[in-house]
């Protein structure tokens, strides 16, 4: 069994500053802020106890709103908030009761706990971040909704936040009003949201929320008590045991929670509950029949519905979920529209001074324009990961639905653009076409801009010439510029010369980390094989085995320039798996798990 501990505990306001857990089998793990880097003392930091408020009088329009972050007595409120943690087995429950102290019915029209967990890897070491930090993801799902809160690496324990008791899930809010400082490494801490109307009034633009906001009325010296469970329990992948356990209904969707076209959705739901009722808002989005087995339901696109939907179940014991589904056309007009809004918008067809004419480039959807001069010269590049992102895309599209002309401005692409131009005759790639006269951290001057030293620009450009040997292969008269000899030499030569220009003699020396679309280098790997490229596939196996061994011996392989990233994981898992190494393969698994939780939620 995993045990969870409070400690620093601060007794007169009912904060904890570490919420401990161990088992016999595991190190002692903190999911609160003790090892952080940042100080986050006094009152311009919430800490995991802290309870924010919002009410009005029953007879006013206006919203009050506070917070024991700010005034850990509410002293000016009246409604009076008792906090209490205490243990319950191996478990830990934080309650807040609410008492109306005036003289008037007081509507609660928002309730939150500051769920204060460590997701800060600001100064952080790659080893540092994935020992000490954690993922919080939640479930919004009302009554059986949780917060997963997962170590970075995988392993256990990981901690489970789940109602214990009046205390749904009803919205996810950010904290902005705390002051730690956000940037790439911290994104900010958020609330468990109890009631939302509040925020639906005053902030949230009445825009359509994971959930129905409510409120409640606290009638004159009455009270309510909330409460919040915290289990640890061992592996992300367990959560589904541990939430039937506590007589929470545990719900799973094959294949996911978007709903293509007329595919059909299977959800499953684990529960010992009675289910009193099941539908869909709104109605006319999707149609629930029931399946063969017991609590299983077959769910199907309505009316070419298109958009947010939620699935509600009302169990016997006054129970209720909701599980947010999206509804679409199906994933291949998906595919083909995104790529013909790409033919129609976004090909600059017009001469361009940085050179950049005849590729796809980066669109504002809300300005409708092409985004040619954005400050960031790597979004109007062609290059890196945004200003690559367009022409990657369509070549993948056009890997599996090829299209004559997409393909044909494919080829002008890469004939106009890509070679020798962004990407230069020894085969190194530049980190932007585009430039300014700055020569700040993410606007460049030209110099900067014709810099190949950063790994992550080769495998999309090299994936690109991949697409077009395969289309040249597979083909008559599809790829009519080069033949596909001279396609598979250009992937083959531009992944060779991330090895020369990002290696160890290089600024930062980026080839050692796992990359975005890496994964295609064991695809392009193969078809060296196929096409009896020994010498060409010898030396790049070869390559790819020096960067497999970097990997094979860090403790935390799927790395980058950053404390944590999820750029790498992919690929890493690629070469172990390549190279037998299935404990490092399976190590890998388990942080992407750690990070991409099956929620039953849409967001995943």
């Amino acid at each position: 069994m995993t045990q969870l501990h409070i400690q620093n505990f601060d007794s007169n306001h009912a904060l904890i500053k570490s919420l401990a857990a161990e088992d016999s089998q595991s190190d002692r793990f903190d999911f609160a802020t003790s090892k952080a880097k940042v100080d986050r003392i006094g009152a311009d930091f919430y800490q995991l106890g802290d309870v924010e408020l919002a009410f009005r009088k029953t007879d006013q329009q206006q919203w009050a709103f506070v917070n024991t972050k700010d005034d850990q007595t509410l002293s000016d409120s009246p409604i009076k908030v008792k906090r209490e943690w205490r243990t319950q087995g191996d478990n830990v429950l934080f309650s807040a009761t609410l008492s109306n102290s005036s003289q008037h019915d007081i509507e609660i029209g928002g309730l939150g706990f500051a769920m204060i967990f460590n997701q800060i890897f600001t100064d952080n070491s790659l080893d540092e971040s994935h020992n000490n930090c954690s993922f919080v993801d939640p479930y919004i799902g009302q009554d059986a909704g949780y917060l997963q809160v997962a170590r970075l690496n995988g392993r256990k324990p990981t901690l489970l936040v789940v109602n214990g008791g009046n205390t749904p899930f009803e919205a996810y809010r950010p904290l902005n009003d705390d002051h730690t400082k956000k940037d790439v490494h911290f994104e900010g801490f958020y609330e468990w949201t109890v009631f939302s109307k509040a925020y639906f009034d005053t902030n949230w633009d009445g825009k359509r929320q994971w959930n129905a906001p409510s409120s409640f009325i606290l009638n004159t010296g009455d009270s309510k008590t909330f409460t919040l469970k915290f289990i640890a329990t061992s592996t992300p992948d367990k959560i589904s045991e541990v939430l039937v356990k506590n007589h929470i209904p545990s719900v799973s969707s094959l294949p996911g929670y978007v709903l293509h076209g007329k595919e059909q959705a299977e959800l499953t739901i684990d529960t010992d509950k009675t289910i009193s009722r099941i539908y869909s808002d709104p109605e006319s989005a999707i149609k629930i029949s029931n399946a063969r087995k017991s609590n299983a339901y077959l769910l199907t696109r309505l009316h070419n519905y298109f958009g947010q939907a939620r699935i509600i179940i009302e169990y016997s014991d006054h129970f209720k979920q909701t599980i947010n589904y999206y509804v679409t056309e199906s994933a291949e007009q998906l595919v083909k529209q995104l790529a013909e809004f790409h033919a129609t918008h976004q090909w600059l067809a017009k001469p361009d001074k940085f050179g950049r004419q005849h590729s796809f480039v980066t669109y504002d959807n809300e300005a409708n324009r092409q985004v040619l001069d954005e400050f960031r010269s790597y979004i109007s590049g062609d290059s890196d990961e945004a200003g690559a992102g367009p022409n990657l895309l369509m070549a993948i599209k056009n890997l599996l639905l090829p299209d004559k002309s997409q393909v044909q401005m494919l080829e002008q692409y890469v004939d106009e653009v890509l070679w020798r131009h962004l990407q230069n005759k020894d085969y190194s790639i530049r980190a932007s076409l585009y430039y300014m006269n700055n020569d700040i951290m993410y606007s460049w001057n030209k110099s900067r801009s014709e810099e190949t030293w950063r790994a992550y620009n080769y495998p999309h450009q090299a994936a690109i010439y991949w697409v077009m040997y395969r289309l040249a292969r597979t083909f008559d008269n599809l790829v009519t510029n080069h033949d596909w000899q001279w396609y598979l030499n250009q992937a083959y030569r531009t992944v060779m010369a991330m090895h020369k220009f990002c290696g160890k003699d290089a600024f930062l020396e980026l080839e050692q980390y796992g990359l975005m679309v890496g994964s295609v280098h064991k695809a392009i790997l193969e078809d060296l094989k196929n096409e009896s490229w020994t010498e060409e596939a010898d030396q790049f196996e070869k390559y790819m085995k020096d960067r497999y061994q970097i990997w094979a011996n860090l403790q935390y392989p799927y790395g980058s320039e950053m404390p944590w990233d999820s750029t790498g994981q992919e690929e890493v898992y690629t070469w172990c798996n390549y190279f037998n190494n299935q404990d490092k393969a399976s190590k890998t698994v388990n942080a992407i798990l750690a990070y991409t939780p099956p929620h039953p939620s849409l967001g995943v």
